[in-house]
């Protein structure tokens, strides 16, 4: 009887202590981020879809994080999003004050644009989720081009725009262009999206390869007044909202080819990553795990994402983590391939 209740004692004394402890943790992440400021850096301009997302997260996050700091955008455009990603990793403080909405791309760009460029691991980061999934498109500009489908580009050339060399949508075009025998012309180094938008409405180019949600959510007139024709979809799947556009790897009977654009689609996984810098404390980070889900769980926040047509399709931060990682760690036979698809571009 003795032995049964002392049992019990020690057993309430540990729950008391794990829940005091907890509470410690609790407060101390809360008087850490009590009147602080955080920032969400992003690597693209703030007039396109990360600029709109940074800021309808900003106005809904801080209510979730212990001791509600604000949050600010800022906006590091370069490189198709590797300037900010190189500062985030390299210089940015690692105590939970900057937190990263960072390229799509990301790791992507790591295995194939590494070297003395790109400055950061996206394995080593904290992932705390994905707002949503991301299908990319090539889409062109029907006043300025005959092109209407992608064997058209057999016979003709098309001038197609993108941001960096380090963006996805560069990377898709080159790979469409030399695995399909394609006539482009490709055109990077446009710094923002509103850039390389405004040079496909005056001609400067013929196409542009960005997301299908930065047409939908900004340039529907493009869509309703029948301005541009999407080609083709970089993605593992069709995007549900345009079944009659088919995938890259739909596109050619070749196993290699087809196993190349799968491995470019990964990027549409991580979407609109939200992550800390390696580094950060990990006590920090569970807490901006469990605010960034609470955040797309929030009523108030999804009916503004859907205000500003903004898709959400959260993804997990361990789901997140794991794509990060199967690309970061492709079997090199694979990336050997891609690489030399790339060289000299």
């Amino acid at each position: 009887m003795i032995g049964t209740m002392l049992r019990r004692a020690a057993l309430s004394a540990l729950v008391l202590s794990a829940s005091l402890g907890s509470a410690a943790k609790a407060d101390a992440v809360a008087d850490f981020y009590k009147g602080k400021t955080i920032t969400i850096l992003s690597g693209f301009g703030a007039g396109g879809m990360y600029g709109i997302y940074s800021h309808v997260i900003a106005d809904h996050m801080p209510k979730h994080i212990p001791g509600h700091p604000k949050m600010i955008a800022q906006f590091m455009p370069g490189a198709g999003g590797v300037k900010a990603a190189n500062y985030f990793m390299t210089a940015a403080p690692k105590d939970g004050t900057v937190v990263g909405l960072l390229s799509q791309a990301i790791a992507l760009t790591q295995v194939l644009r590494g070297g003395a460029n790109v400055r950061y691991d996206a394995s080593k980061m904290h992932w705390l989720g994905s707002f949503d999934t991301v299908t990319n498109v090539l889409s062109i500009w029907n006043a300025g081009t005959k092109v209407r489908t992608v064997a058209d580009m057999k016979d003709q050339e098309l001038i197609v725009g993108a941001t960096g060399k380090g963006s996805i949508g560069y990377m898709n075009m080159v790979a469409l262009k030399k695995l399909l025998g394609l006539k482009m012309k490709i055109i990077a180094g446009y710094a923002q999206l509103e850039a390389l938008d405004l040079a496909l409405e005056r001609g400067e180019v013929q196409g542009r390869a960005a997301t299908f949600i930065s047409i939908t959510t900004r340039k529907m007139d493009w869509i309703n007044d029948k301005k541009i024709t999407n080609l083709v979809q970089f993605s593992l799947r069709r995007d549900s909202a345009w079944p009659n556009v088919p995938l890259a790897q739909e596109l050619t009977t070749d196993p290699e080819a087809q196993r190349i654009f799968r491995f470019l689609a990964a990027p549409s996984t991580v979407g609109r990553g939200f992550n800390l810098p390696p580094g950060t404390p990990p006590d920090r980070v569970a807490a901006m795990r469990e605010a960034f889900e609470k955040t797309v769980k929030d009523p108030a926040f999804v009916a503004e994402a859907h205000a500003k047509q903004l898709p959400l399709d959260w993804v997990p931060a361990k789901e997140l983590e794991a794509a990060i990682n199967e690309t970061v760690h492709a079997p090199k036979s694979l990336v050997d391939k891609v690489e030399k698809l790339f060289a000299g571009d």
